[in-house]
């Protein structure tokens, strides 16, 4: 079935799949625009292959049971407007690791949607996370272990009309700068 290079379209949630995703995964569906697989039981890291479907607008792996953390060559999705990751097992273990893992979403330019929802990143904001997307508009980091403050920088994100990160262990005050968001 992955040999449909013409394949644009590829929703294969809410079923039971099962193990991992083949190493060469984006490789094999070069045009891809719209990859959902969420609410399955599909295990292991996720491909950096991925990356290779340079099309790709919308990636929905919610809902599944992947570990490891997201790979930085997402940063070749250019097109990427909607990331959905939340409710897997990815983590990031390491301050390389998260700069590296913001740092590729960081050049995902049309990201509207960024969904991290429930994974146990354990990482504090870095101010870095102003550099996500001008057109970010959704950006879900509840239940994610977050510790830290939210750095101002986040108030560059001039199209956000949702910031969720409930249920976390930040610190301090709210930042002033998200006041410079617009009004929902």
């Amino acid at each position: 079935m992955f040999n449909l290079s013409t394949l644009e379209n590829l929703h294969l949630g809410y079923n039971n799949l099962s193990e991992q995703l083949p190493d060469n995964f984006g490789d094999l569906l070069p045009n891809i625009q719209r990859l959902q697989l969420c609410s399955n039981e599909l295990s292991g890291s996720i491909p950096s292959s991925i990356s290779n479907a340079t099309k790709l607008s919308l990636l929905s792996l919610d809902y599944n049971q992947f570990t490891v953390y997201v790979p930085a060559t997402l940063a070749k999705l250019h097109e990427l407007e909607i990331l959905r990751l939340g409710v897997n097992y990815l983590t990031v273990e390491s301050t390389t690791a998260r700069a590296t893992f913001l740092r590729s979403l960081a050049n995902c330019r049309r990201l509207r949607k960024l969904w991290l929802t429930q994974n146990p990143l354990k990482l504090e904001l870095p101010s870095l996370v102003g550099n996500l997307s001008h057109s970010l508009e959704r950006f879900n980091m509840d239940s994610c272990e977050i510790h830290g403050k939210i750095p101002n920088e986040i108030g560059n994100l001039t199209s956000l009309r949702l910031l969720d990160v409930f249920e976390n262990n930040l610190v301090g005050l709210v930042p002033g700068t998200l006041g410079r968001l617009p009004k929902i």
